[in-house]
């Protein structure tokens, strides 16, 4: 939850409000283990942002009426055989209509039908789903040791170079 740009008088101008990565890895996971504390405490620390995660997976409701726009910010857990069952309000924030400047509110509870009565159940998880986080392994694993294997090759042949010139 961003607020800003500011504008000239130096209140900000929007807000935006970002959904979590429901099925790809977060932002947060996708740096060396333990870089997603640093970066979740570094992301919150800036003035224009109003709230953050960016190491967790999850979703976004935004519920709309006709006196202001509200976003829940849920986490799940992504191994979870239902990853909806145990979804955990992270946040909750409105954004009251027509107030200038336009900021958010903290919201002390999220909206009181987090199922939504009527929308499909979220699907259970495919039953091959440890083989395809293993095969997804196996990707990752080859192409992290292909480019170990260029910057090793690529500095010894830079060390070869720099022994004949000198």
């Amino acid at each position: 939850a961003i607020e800003g740009p500011p504008g000239a008088d130096g209140e900000p101008v929007a807000i935006e409000a970002v959904c979590p990565a429901a099925s790809s890895a977060a932002m947060g996971r996708a740096n060396a283990a333990g870089v997603n504390r640093l970066l979740d405490h570094a992301v919150r620390k800036m003035p224009q942002v109003h709230w953050a995660n960016v190491t967790e997976r999850g979703y976004t409701i935004c519920d709309i009426d006709r006196d202001r726009v509200q976003f829940e910010w849920w986490v799940v857990d992504p191994y979870a055989r239902d990853p909806g069952g145990e979804a955990e309000c992270a946040a909750v924030r409105a954004l009251a209509h027509g107030r200038w400047p336009c900021a958010f509110d903290i919201v002390d509870e999220p909206t009181v039908d987090r199922s939504r009565p009527g929308l499909p159940s979220v699907p259970d998880r495919p039953d091959d789903l440890g083989m395809l986080r293993a095969k997804r392994m196996g990707r990752l694993v080859s192409k992290s040791a292909a480019i170990v294997a260029t910057v090793v090759g690529a500095a010894v042949a830079a060390r070869h170079v720099w022994r004949r010139h000198t």
